[in-house]
């Protein structure tokens, strides 16, 4: 589930995620409570270094390069850990996935003798080469991560959970007003004076629309709409037991995706 209001450039962001809280279910919050465990828990980070096997890590190639990292031993020993954590925990929610991200960026970044520079350091090279996955991806992660932690209300932090890629953008460049706005934690004087002086325009939102309604495609908005399809997609293909109108839209996804591939190749 990816929440999603109807952006409308006549409202500012106050309004437009004030509408997408309303949306929050108490089905989802109690999803987002379960999925706390294994986001905090250190009893979960615990069992990923005891279920995978050493033959299988023999198999992985992804253990192959950590050991021929020009790095120290100790950096190479901590990222030996941190792959079986994402080998086995990887299928988890985005929450978990950017706790993952910060902590790893955060673990070596204390290791590296050069600091944990995106993209230049050992992160980048774990990041990329090791786990495939390109830096600006995991910042994303991280930045969704960021304003979960930020978030002191549970309904909150599971719309955060939902949002997609290009609303955790526009919530995170102004999560120091918006947060606590939703979260009511303004004096009524400040919650006026928020709403009265503008203080958050729709300018994001209207570059959106704009870009909607011309052929001129901004890679950086395209990159996100393709992370937040795939991540709506999974949740369908990964249920075991689909509902009549799951499978049909199943169907359809498939014989999109193979006409993409046909363009694109």
């Amino acid at each position: 589930m990816v929440i999603r209001g109807k952006r409308n450039i006549k409202t500012n962001s106050l309004n437009y995620f004030d509408s997408l809280l309303d949306e929050v279910k108490k089905e989802d919050v109690e999803k987002i409570e379960a999925e706390l465990v294994n986001v905090e828990s250190k009893e979960t980070q615990e069992k990923c270094e005891v279920v995978v096997s050493e033959e299988i890590l023999l198999d992985k190639s992804g253990f192959s390069y950590i050991n021929n990292l020009d790095i120290d031993n100790e950096t190479k020993e901590f990222l030996t850990e941190e792959y079986k954590k994402y080998f086995n925990f990887s299928a988890n929610s985005s929450i978990w996935l950017g706790a993952y991200y910060q902590n790893l960026f955060d673990g070596l970044g204390k290791r590296d003798k050069g600091g944990a520079n995106q993209y230049t350091s050992t992160y980048a090279d774990y990041i990329e080469n090791v786990l495939k996955v390109s830096v600006r991806t995991a910042k994303r992660y991280r930045d969704k991560y960021e304003l979960f932690s930020f978030a002191k209300d549970i309904k909150v932090k599971t719309m955060i959970a939902f949002l997609s890629h290009a609303d955790v953008k526009l919530l995170y460049d102004n999560k120091e007003k918006i947060i606590p706005y939703l979260e009511k934690t303004l004096s009524p004087e400040e919650m006026e004076n928020l709403i009265k002086s503008s203080a958050i325009e729709n300018a994001k939102q209207e570059q959106l629309e704009m870009k909607d309604k011309t052929f001129n495609i901004d890679i950086n908005s395209f990159q996100d709409k393709i992370l937040t399809i795939g991540e709506r997609a999974a949740n369908i293909f990964n249920k075991e037991i689909l509902t009549k109108e799951e499978r049909e839209k199943a169907i359809k996804i498939s014989k999109h995706i193979k006409e993409i591939e046909k363009l694109l190749f």
